[in-house]
């Protein structure tokens, strides 16, 4: 597995990636995810990202503890800004978007501590929750689960190289190839939908052939 890239969408220095690269749509959200797990490298999934977190947001100067934050609210109180332009250009510059914590549930502070919390919950976790999507079939956190026991259960997604990688009409496409078998995945970020045909010898694994606005899917060549 030598020079294996890292595969990541999102961190601690950086926005949500719902918010970053889906719009808040977690539809794309779902298949920028799919695109980590099925492409040639080692995929990093950060906290939240499974069931959708999106950005927290600092209502007050008191909120902020990055200090990259509270660098850029004092500059611009500093140059004459006000307190609501100068959170706003804070919240810009802030990394604690990505760092409230974990939302379990919908419990008092989401399930992630008894007490307090070093940052505030997103008032989201009522409804966006691991809890309530642990019920739901169809909810982030089955995707991901989905994927990743595919990925687990096809070594050609671990282990594989591409042996064809194309990116055409917001459209990326690509054939992963290890031991003989292959696998083909289509990841669809236009705004119209892309019909795929297959033949006999071609099984879908996840998606519709009829890949709809910020859809995926991936097909498996049979012996």
């Amino acid at each position: 597995m030598n020079n294996y890239p890292t595969l990541f969408f999102g961190s601690h220095d950086m926005p949500r990636f719902i918010n970053r690269l889906a719009n808040n749509n977690p539809e794309r959200a779902e298949t920028l995810a799919a695109l980590m797990l099925t492409a040639k490298g080692v995929p990093f999934i950060y906290y939240g990202e499974e069931i959708g977190m999106k950005n927290h947001v600092a209502n007050s100067f008191n909120d902020i503890k990055d200090i990259q934050g509270i660098t850029h609210y004092k500059l611009a109180i500093n140059n004459g800004k006000s307190d609501v332009e100068a959170l706003q250009i804070a919240n810009e510059h802030n990394r604690d978007k990505s760092r409230s914590p974990m939302q379990w549930n919908s419990d008092t502070l989401s399930g992630f501590s008894s007490t307090t919390s070093w940052l505030g919950i997103n008032p989201d976790y009522l409804t966006l929750n691991a809890e309530v999507q642990e019920k739901n079939i169809v909810s982030m956190l089955t995707k991901y689960r989905q994927l990743i026991a595919l990925r687990n259960s096809e070594p050609v997604l671990q282990y594989g190289n591409y042996e064809k990688l194309s990116f055409s009409n917001d459209c990326i496409s690509f054939i992963r190839i290890y031991n003989k078998e292959r696998i083909k995945c289509f990841f669809n970020f236009s705004k119209n939908p892309i019909e795929i045909a297959l033949d006999s010898k071609e099984k879908v694994l996840l998606g519709k052939t009829t890949i709809r606005p910020n859809n995926y899917l991936i097909v498996k060549f049979l012996p």
